[in-house]
């Protein structure tokens, strides 16, 4: 798996880290995770876009008013990899 500028953005936040690991049991709601966080659900809102954004998560709409989010195959690997995980960072000025 490899991962980009923008994962590496999406994952540098601790509460986004949180919420990967939340929804690794379950799909949630939006205001499930900020009673869960304690956070406003305008802050879970901003966190879960830079998620979506890197295709960690992914919106589930139910056909109803209730929007879920739940990890993509590449969230799941970020929180449960399948093969040992190396990270190497090269860092250039």
């Amino acid at each position: 798996m490899d991962l980009n500028k923008e994962d590496i953005k999406a994952l540098s936040a601790d509460t986004r880290i949180a919420i990967l690991k939340s929804l690794s049991k379950r799909r949630k709601m939006t205001a499930e995770l900020a009673k869960e966080f304690g956070l406003a659900s305008s802050t879970i809102t901003e966190h879960l876009k830079y998620l979506e954004n890197s295709n960690l998560v992914r919106r589930k709409n139910t056909g109803h008013k209730w929007i879920y989010y739940e990890l993509t195959e590449k969230g799941q690997n970020v929180i449960t990899p399948k093969f040992p995980l190396n990270i190497v960072l090269s860092l250039a000025g």
